[in-house]
């Protein structure tokens, strides 16, 4: 495993790496485990209430709580045969086989108060040996160096996935149980807190968008600005319904810098996030984007036209491009404010109302369909005074804030714990045990 462990007094060299002399390398299928995979055909049971259907939908890669915020239910026959072999209980390890491959999921015993079942792109791995922590076997599962061996032992078939004889002959680093069981606390300590930052974002998430639509329709306002919309069909006085067009460009003609010398910001579509934020950006020079490109300046409002990326929100509202100019993909529509806000605008194109609508105009074939211009252009806007377009843009961006400043959290939570893994699994770095347990054999 890992290397920094390499010819260190009292470590040993095994199938796994280095690991410290009393640990042991075992594999799977001498912890007495019982290994089967999901079953086909749950569509006819799906409902709207009844026993948790997990998914790898429901798995993370690289934390191994369960994500149950968009789990399936089933109504399942109790004479039901698949039911009962892929019924999960407290302590199952669950491996994605399909798709994303070696995603590891644990059950602990709170979602083993409720009935589950897993379908045929999930395995399920139950070991019944008492002589270790099933905890530990899952955070072994997980760790860096078992993924880069999952990715080896892959069958590359018809149809790529993990073999279970494979996933059975598995060879994991087995330290005494005391230490198992201490070195999944504190990784589990980890997946807690990353837990609790997702549910963080997630209830920020729902807060803006709720509050956005509020604030964009008039049927919430400040009050220093007056009184809200009474009726959904109502907009509040001083307030008007206009065309997009009407106070802004859309796709204006192309922008050049003072000089052709200069370098620009050049954006992918992969550079805009479904955010709504600039995730990356890259630097080129100006004659090599001048042509074939989408131009926009410092201020405006990118729109991703084509499917699926308008239909999950990719756009952004332009800042800090170099030299205030930027090029980018084809698949853009640009929208330059003249006689708004432009923040309040881009809110607008981020809403459900415009997503939807703008879903429903699509032309073209199918997995080439795209928003038209005219769609834009023709897109109605309720429109408040300037003062509180910007109030409302405002209390969105501070939304927005603290919404990033959560993901930045759990990205550093996300590399420290990587990093502890990797030390905890191998044994570089050993937990504090109370005195006499060490030896304490499983």
């Amino acid at each position: 495993m890992s290397k920094r462990n390499a010819q260190r007094p009292g470590y040993k060299h095994t199938k796994v790496g280095w690991i410290p002399e009393e640990w042991e390398c075992v594999r799977l299928k001498s912890l007495d485990p019982f290994l089967t995979s999901g079953s086909r055909g749950w569509a006819k049971y799906y409902s709207q209430s009844g026993s948790l259907f997990l998914r790898i939908a429901n798995l993370v890669r690289g934390n191994v709580c369960l994500d149950l915020s968009d789990t399936r239910f089933v109504q399942v026959p109790e004479d039901c045969a698949e039911a009962i072999r892929t019924l999960v209980r407290s302590g199952d390890i669950l491996i994605s086989i399909t798709a994303d491959l070696g995603i590891i999921g644990f059950i602990s015993d709170d979602i083993a108060e409720r009935t589950a079942y897993i379908n045929q792109h999930i395995c399920l791995l139950r070991v019944r040996s008492e002589s270790c922590s099933r905890k530990f076997v899952a955070y072994s599962l997980a760790g860096p160096v078992s993924q880069k061996r999952f990715s080896r032992i892959v069958d590359q078939g018809a149809k790529a996935g993990l073999n279970l004889e494979a996933i059975r002959s598995f060879p994991v680093p087995f330290p005494p149980l005391v230490e198992q069981e201490r070195i999944a606390e504190v990784l589990l300590a980890w997946d807690r807190a990353i837990a609790l930052t997702d549910r963080l974002i997630a209830a920020k998430q729902r807060l803006k968008k709720g509050l956005m639509q509020q604030l964009l329709t008039g049927r919430l306002r400040f009050p220093e600005f007056g009184k809200p919309a009474r009726r959904r069909d109502e907009l509040p006085i001083g307030w008007k319904r206009v065309r997009l067009q009407e106070v802004a460009q859309v796709n204006p003609s192309q922008a050049k810098p003072g000089h052709n010398d200069c370098c620009v910001t050049f954006l992918a579509m992969a550079d805009i996030s479904e955010q709504g934020r600039m995730a990356s950006k890259q630097e080129r020079p100006y004659l090599s984007v001048s042509n074939g490109f989408t131009s926009f300046l410092d201020g405006d409002i990118l729109v991703a036209k084509i499917t699926p990326c308008f239909e999950n929100g990719k756009g952004a509202h332009l800042e800090g491009l170099t030299n205030g100019i930027g090029f980018g993909s084809t698949e853009f529509h640009v929208i330059r404010a003249h006689n708004a806000d432009a923040r309040f605008l881009f809110l607008h194109t981020q809403s459900r109302p415009f997503r939807g609508r703008g879903e429903a105009n699509m032309t073209g074939s199918a997995g080439q369909k795209r928003v038209p211009a005219e769609f834009v252009r023709d897109y109605p806007i309720p429109l408040p005074e300037r003062e509180e377009q910007r109030r409302i843009a405002a209390t969105m961006s501070a939304c927005d804030r603290e919404i990033h400043l959560l993901a930045q959290k759990r990205a550093r939570l996300q590399k420290q714990k990587k990093g502890l893994m990797q030390k905890l699994l191998t044994g570089e770095v050993r937990v504090k045990v109370r005195s006499g347990q060490r030896r304490r054999q499983p």
